[in-house]
């Protein structure tokens, strides 16, 4: 399957752990996962493999000024070498909404889904022990 044809609000690669196949070869053997119905897409290409993925719904709590996790819309186990598209509407404002995944010790990480404000396409965030 080809990327969609909408336009990216954010676009993060993600390298887990264990082997993966080579960015740069031709030999892409990837998976594409399509989550959610909305105008804009953020798209996670895992490559290696990571733990709870999850999306979940955030709201700002300003008592305490942090961001509360809501119950996830999406929770999948293990995902390896896959494209994760996430297609829903992304703010100019506040998140309220966050893809989180683990490392293979546990270790979490939380992305926020929102513009950055400077037009970067993209992030490369490495989780790997």
């Amino acid at each position: 399957m080809t990327e969609p044809s909408v336009s990216y609000a954010q676009r993060t690669y993600v390298l887990g752990s264990g082997e993966f196949l080579d960015i740069m070869s031709g030999q892409d053997q990837r998976q594409d996962l399509h989550l959610g119905e909305g105008p804009e897409v953020a798209s996670f290409h895992i490559y290696g493999t990571v733990y709870n993925f999850q999306w979940t719904p955030v709201t700002w709590d300003e008592a305490i000024t942090e961001y509360t996790k809501d119950s996830p819309k999406h929770l999948i186990s293990k995902l390896s070498d896959t494209t994760v598209y996430i297609h829903t509407m992304i703010p100019e404002g506040l998140p309220f909404e966050v893809v989180s995944m683990e490392n293979e010790s546990g270790t979490p990480y939380d992305f926020l889904l929102s513009y950055d404000g400077y037009g970067l396409d993209g992030a490369i965030t490495i989780i790997e022990d």
